[in-house]
């Protein structure tokens, strides 16, 4: 080996070999927290490789006798022959899917892996060696590919699985002389590329690409029908980058995962901030509070999962504002009831006010004269009552004397009292008496003699 790299001069591009070395430093401090149980998994395969004549040189590198070697000695030996004149050549393995109407995930560009759904799968690498042959025809277990180590794995909520899907993420490095070659699922594969890692910078980044409907991020259908009719309007804006030869838009739970790998050499995020809205509500109550959270936590592995967190900050938020509603409406209603009574009560008091000035005299002279016309009112009033009074009484008199006249005396039990009510009126009354029957004129009976006070 020594014999052949002085045959052939090497000089591999020293800032590759400084992401190596920052991508196995950062996986290795990582290696005892990134596994995260969970009942439905998946896998994933982040394959790197130098293009050109550089991938020949890496090759030379190495025998058949470094199988199983440690990612570290794998970046020690490509130290020795770095150049830092050299340019960048590493590149990294994206496949896009077939279209197709049945698959969610039609025409999204992605990684080689999938969801672990076969019974002779234990571990998350046998899956990932089943999906890179099944997909690719890819041997990931040979010599020829370095397993560089593990990134968090990454949990994403799916409506079809119901609780969700938890992905291991491998970082795999090929060392082989000459480019893989692939047989391509075409019943589920459209195309591969080998993307160059350069062109993942913030610089290449669209914000306003890929757009996707507010209420389509929540998994159940009863919080979808309340976003959807209340925030129909509300867009969510992604992060994406275009990939070269128009192979598509590098976007979503991929370019999360090639950022994170990149963010280990010290590189800004390409996915944040992961998104932003077109309504002012949505981003200042949902959007900006949920980024200021991870902002505060530093979290990575929170940041990387991004819909867990989706989800909790809308629930709680709607919670937040479906109170903050309810008690502004109650305060809205009271304040519209007491504002009605006090306009009540003021037209009452102008209306009294009107009726009192009408009513009120203007003068001392004035309030005179009423009261001059209220007395002989009264006065004209009591004169009235005495006379019909007078009136009646004359008439029963009258009778009295007609029936006196024609049978002897008055008839029995009655009596005519005249008194003064307090008023002053004089008025008569009539009474019945069960006594003997009042006698002539000139004779004298015991009864008659009674006194009427006694009658």
């Amino acid at each position: 080996s020594f014999c052949t790299l002085l045959a052939y001069p090497m000089s591999i591009p020293l800032r590759d070999v400084k992401l190596l070395r920052s991508i196995v430093d950062g996986l290795d401090k990582n290696r005892l927290s990134f596994y995260k149980p969970h009942k439905n998994r998946a896998a994933m395969a982040l394959i790197l490789r130098f293009n050109g004549d550089d991938g020949v040189k890496v090759a030379r590198c190495f025998s058949n006798a470094d199988r199983g070697i440690n990612p570290k000695d794998v970046v020690d030996r490509l130290e020795l022959h770095a150049d830092a004149k050299a340019e960048s050549s590493l590149s990294m393995l994206f496949l896009k899917k077939r279209l197709m109407e049945e698959s969610r995930w039609a025409g999204v560009v992605a990684f080689p892996g999938g969801k672990r759904d076969r019974r002779e799968e234990k571990t998350d690498f046998q899956t990932l060696r089943y999906y890179c042959d099944y997909q690719l025809g890819l041997p990931v277990d040979s010599p020829e590919f370095v397993v560089l180590g593990r990134l968090p794995d990454f949990f994403m909520y799916s409506r079809a699985l119901g609780h969700g899907l938890m992905t291991a993420r491998f970082v795999i490095l090929h060392i082989g002389e000459l480019t893989p070659s692939v047989r391509l699922a075409h019943h589920d594969i459209k195309a591969l590329t080998w993307a160059p890692v350069s062109a993942l910078t913030p610089a290449n980044v669209k914000r306003n690409r890929q757009r996707h409907n507010f209420f389509a991020y929540f998994v159940r259908d009863d919080y979808q029908e309340f976003v959807s009719t209340h925030f129909a309007g509300s867009k969510l804006f992604f992060p994406s980058v275009d990939m070269p030869d128009h192979f598509g838009e590098l976007w979503g739970f991929t370019l999360t995962s090639a950022s994170t790998l990149l963010a280990l050499h010290g590189q800004r995020r390409l996915d944040w901030p992961l998104f932003h809205s077109n309504s002012l509500f949505v981003q200042t109550f949902f959007v900006d509070a949920m980024h200021g959270y991870l902002e505060v936590t530093k979290n990575e592995v929170v940041a990387e999962s991004r819909t867990q967190h989706l989800l909790s900050f809308a629930m709680i938020g709607f919670l937040a504002l479906s109170v903050a509603v309810m008690v502004l409406s109650y305060i809205a209603v009271i304040i519209q009831a007491m504002a009605l009574a006090a306009n009540k009560a003021e037209r009452i008091r102008r209306n009294k006010e009107s009726i009192d000035s009408h009513l009120r005299p203007s003068s001392p002279i004035l309030n005179d004269l009423v009261v001059d016309q209220e007395e002989d009112y009264r006065n004209r009033r009591n004169a009235s009552r005495q006379a019909a009074s007078e009136r009646w009484l004359g008439q029963l008199e009258r009778e009295a004397k007609e029936d006196a006249g024609k049978g002897g005396g008055a008839p029995a039990g009655r009596e005519f009292i005249s008194f003064t009510t307090a008023k002053g009126v004089t008025t008569t009354d009539r009474r019945i008496r069960e006594s003997e029957p009042v006698a002539p004129e000139g004779e004298t009976t015991q009864s008659a003699a009674t006194p009427s006070g006694d009658a």
